[in-house]
């Protein structure tokens, strides 16, 4: 990203600290969980998510997916939908 900008990296770091109030790795973190969370409300398995948006493995996913989110994945699943 950094060597897209007309920026150094720490001025990058320093823009997303006030813009957005978190690191660029965080927000990139956050758009990609926006994306997975689309995914898996469609009926995506975690499986065929984490190979959509090249997470490293499942186990990273669902981690990475719950500190952004405060649950598993399989939450916003249609699968368990409650009603």
């Amino acid at each position: 990203m950094a060597a897209l900008a007309p920026a150094s990296l720490r001025q990058l770091e320093r823009y997303f600290i006030v813009k957005f109030h978190k690191s660029p790795r965080d927000w990139a973190r956050g758009l990609q969980c926006q994306k997975a969370r689309g995914l898996i409300e469609m009926g995506y398995s975690n499986k065929a998510t984490v190979n959509a948006l090249k997470f490293t493995n499942e186990s990273e996913f669902c981690r990475i997916f719950k500190k952004v989110y405060g649950f598993p994945p399989q939450h916003f699943s249609p699968m368990y939908a409650k009603g």
